[in-house]
């Protein structure tokens, strides 16, 4: 949603005067009165608006966009959205999510809401919006700027470097009103004015926190970006993304994801007088400090004073780049044993959702369109060097063992009698603890010695009983016929 304002005092003028031209202007302003139910097919819910016509949305395999052509509350207090498909069933994509703001003006503040598929009929369909919570005001404003898909490789252009993106976005810029009166819901469309993202890099830089016991550090994770608009000064900025907890853990085998934490959401605003800066709690460390909303040529400023060198990677996605949004810190720890964890926070779906800015005296207030995009997980520039830092931690630790051994010194009789008493003590348990296993395993040996003699004689005699009876059993008939013949 477009705000713009030469002066303070004019903001609600000109927006009172901006809205009753597009009143007046607008070709797609027909109120539209129905009621919509969730399950309810796509076509038939479209063709309830008088002035919809089905032959206007043509089906074209070669188009995979998304088109915004409706939206509406349902009986069950769910909000629903109808979208122009042009590839329809060739491809059958989906949509994925949506940004909503239900303000307008100064209070406009665009939210990422996921969606679920509900039906479609052609290249029409009909999705539900997730976690939505229709307001009981009686004008109720539906600014969206932009819809969702997963992005595919086959269709979407990649991201810049080692960045990945996981949902395309598209377009919409309308504000759709919804109106009740006398029980009945109607709806207004308005075009409205977003701002594009056309070049974008998501990364983070590395702060030391001085020597710990363990490798800790500070992660400032941060968004390049440039606009199709020139944009002077960047007052403040909404960003969406995705945090999770992650554990490595590194040994012979390789590096492998141990374990995961839950993926959690997050919405900022970040405005162009906030700062942050490293917690710089080890011993040796340098504090940094930094802005949230900087241009790029700051940006590399403030990493140069702090010797940080940006990998080739980074230095090449940022070229072309106007601003850079430091978002989010978090923490980084390394433990290194003979198997080495890594304890990180791992930044993803990052994207942009609102910017207010000022080019040429006017002040705008916009909805930002933009892919949701993340980085890969190796820093784009750290505060020391790895071999510098392991060899101030190696002169450290030598130095603790000194001390430590000095300590110890005048303990060390004391040490070595314990060592000769638990020497002796093992000894003593191998002893009789051999001795008992000898004598156990010698009587099992008799005992199985005698079993299997006796077991042997035993099984001697009932054959041999039981072969004489056989031999009797067979040889009895002819003993018997001879007896009858000698008769």
């Amino acid at each position: 949603m477009e705000f713009k304002s030469k002066k303070p005092i004019y903001r609600y003028l000109i927006s009172a005067v901006l809205i009753l031209v597009c009143l007046l202007c607008s070709l797609s302003i027909t109120p539209i009165y129905a009621d919509f139910e969730g399950a309810s097919d796509v076509l038939t819910d479209l063709q309830k608006d008088p002035e919809f016509d089905a032959s206007k949305y043509p089906e074209n395999a070669e188009d995979n966009s998304l088109q915004v052509i409706q939206i509406a509350e349902s009986t069950s207090g769910e909000l629903l959205v109808y979208v122009y498909q042009p590839s329809g069933q060739a491809l059958d994509l989906r949509a994925s999510s949506i940004n909503i703001s239900t303000a307008i003006n100064d209070s406009f503040s665009p939210k990422n809401y996921t969606l679920s598929y509900i039906n479609s009929n052609g290249v029409f369909y009909k999705y539900v919006v997730n976690d939505f919570t229709i307001l009981s005001d009686t004008i109720r404003y539906y600014s969206i700027v932009s819809i969702f898909r997963p992005w595919d490789e086959n269709l979407d252009d990649p991201a810049e470097g080692d960045n990945t993106i996981s949902e395309q976005s598209f377009e919409v810029s309308k504000l759709i009103t919804a109106t009740t009166l006398n029980g009945v819901v109607s709806y207004t469309c308005l075009d409205t004015k977003s701002i594009d993202i056309v070049s974008k890099y998501v990364g983070f830089v590395r702060y030391d926190n001085g020597f710990t016991l363990y490798n800790q550090a500070c992660d400032s994770h941060y968004v390049a970006f440039s606009t199709n608009m020139p944009i002077e000064k960047l007052m403040d900025a909404d960003v969406c993304f995705i945090s999770q907890e992650v554990t490595y853990r590194t040994n012979l085998t390789g590096s492998h994801r141990y374990s995961e934490g839950d993926l959690i959401t997050n919405e900022i605003t970040l405005s162009d007088i906030d700062t942050a800066g490293s917690s710089a709690h080890g011993w040796f460390a340098d504090k940094y400090e930094w802005q949230r909303i900087e241009s790029v040529n700051d940006f590399k400023a403030g990493l140069a004073e702090a010797d940080i060198t940006l990998t080739s990677e980074a230095e090449t996605a940022l070229k072309e780049k106007q601003w850079v949004l430091r978002f989010y810190e978090s923490d980084y720890q390394l433990i290194n044993s003979s198997t080495i964890w890594e304890y990180v926070t791992e930044v993803t779906d990052v994207t942009l959702l609102r910017l207010r800015f000022e080019t040429a005296g006017v002040v705008y207030n916009l909805g930002v369109v933009d892919n949701k995009q993340s980085g890969d997980i190796n820093p784009d520039g750290t505060t020391m060097p790895d071999w510098l830092e392991t060899l101030i931690k190696t002169l450290v630790g030598i130095v603790i063992g000194v001390l430590a051994i000095a300590i110890l010194i005048p303990l060390f009789p004391y040490i070595l009698s314990a060592l000769v008493w638990l020497f002796k003590a093992i000894i003593w348990i191998l002893k009789y603890l051999g001795i008992g296993l000898w004598y156990f395993f010698k009587y099992l040996g008799i005992g199985l010695w005698y079993f299997f003699k006796y077991l042997g004689i035993g099984l001697w005699y009932v054959l041999k009983y039981l072969g004489l009876g056989i031999w009797y059993l067979i040889a009895s008939p002819y003993y018997l016929i001879k007896y009858i013949q000698s008769l």
